[in-house]
Order: C-alpha cells, then sequence, then structure tokens
C-alpha cells in the first residue's frame, strides 16, 4: 500500500516539474539591467545607490581615447582640480576637493601607488592614458578607515582592463593627430 502511494507522489512531482519546465520555457526572456556598484566605497560590492558616499565611476568608454591623459578625464568630475606642468608626460598632479595630491591616495588594482620615497608622497598622473584601464572609481571625503590616515581628500581606484566573457578577445585603436602625432594601442584579453 506504501509503495502505490509513493509511486503515485513521485508521479504527479514529476508531472508538476514537467509543467513548471513548459511555464518556463514559454516565457520570454527577462533583459535586466544590473545596478552599477563600487568596490571601494566600502571594501565590498554595493550598489552606488546605496553607499551613502559620493562616488563617481569612469567606465572604460571613456577612456577608450588613447592619447588622452586620464588625468584630463578625472578633471571633468566634479571637485577635482588639475596641476600639470604641460603636455602628456609632464608632471600632473590631481587634488580633490581641494586637499592636495599629496592627501589623495591612487591604487591600481588594489595597491597603492603613490610614491612613498617623495616628502609628500603623490602619484603622477603625467603619463597614463587610458589605454589598459577599464574602469575608475573616485570616492570623495576623509576615508581613513579604509585606506590610512592620507586619505583626507578622498581616494581614487584604477582597474585594469579584464576579460569581460570567455575566450580571447583582442582590441585596437589607432589615433593620429597634428604636429606629425601618432598613437597605437594593442590589447589582448
Amino acid at each position: 500500500m506504501q509503495l502505490r502511494h509513493l509511486l503515485a507522489a513521485s508521479t504527479a512531482l514529476t508531472a508538476l516539474a514537467g509543467l513548471a519546465a513548459a511555464q518556463e520555457a514559454a516565457l520570454p526572456p527577462v533583459d535586466y539591467v544590473l545596478p552599477e556598484i563600487t568596490l571601494i566605497a566600502s571594501g565590498e560590492e554595493t550598489e552606488l545607490s546605496r553607499t551613502g558616499r559620493s562616488v563617481s565611476v569612469i567606465s572604460d568608454e571613456n577612456l577608450r581615447q588613447p592619447a588622452r591623459p586620464v588625468s584630463a578625464t578625472l578633471q571633468s568630475l566634479a571637485g577635482v582640480t588639475l596641476r600639470n606642468s604641460g603636455p602628456l608626460g609632464t608632471t600632473s598632479k590631481i587634488s580633490v576637493r581641494g586637499a592636495p595630491g599629496q592627501y589623495v591616495p591612487v591604487m591600481i588594482d588594489g595597491i597603492e601607488v603613490s610614491d612613498p620615497a617623495a616628502g609628500q608622497p603623490y602619484f603622477d598622473f603625467g603619463g597614463l592614458t587610458g589605454t589598459g584601464i577599464s574602469r575608475i572609481e573616485l570616492l570623495r571625503g576623509a576615508q581613513s578607515a579604509l585606506v590610512g590616515s592620507r586619505a583626507i581628500g578622498g581616494v581614487i581606484d584604477i582597474q585594469s582592463l579584464r576579460p569581460q566573457q570567455n575566450g580571447l578577445h583582442h582590441g585596437f585603436n589607432l589615433e593620429a593627430g597634428s604636429d606629425n602625432t601618432q598613437a597605437a594601442t594593442y590589447g589582448v584579453t
């Protein structure tokens, strides 16, 4: 008697599973865009709308111009001031909310890259272009709990280019300008 009930229950569950699979196949695919996240604001993936902090994210679409300095891209953000001593390749300092460069630590892939040997350590943005960079996050305000006591003005986190999908991917940019200047980049992920 119990075996017959067990077989009936098993048959009913199999029929329900088949019905659920048929209904799932009949539904149109859902096109859902995930909200933009920040990693540096709290040390873990957090939606920008839920951080409670002033964070700006520059994505790879804004970094695709190979000869454009990263400092010029950062200068377009609110509260960021650029002080450079000439064209690309010369000394460039970034200040955030009025705090000089030594109070704005710069991290590349989670490693601070400011010059520790300098009396007032700061990162020189002079020769840094958007080539090989996928994302930049600027966290404004005092962040000493996250990065250290120097982070009074804010923190700049630069993330290098990483593959977004499985497989081998190539990227190529070519740019020409006045005075016979040229820039070419090639990347593989």
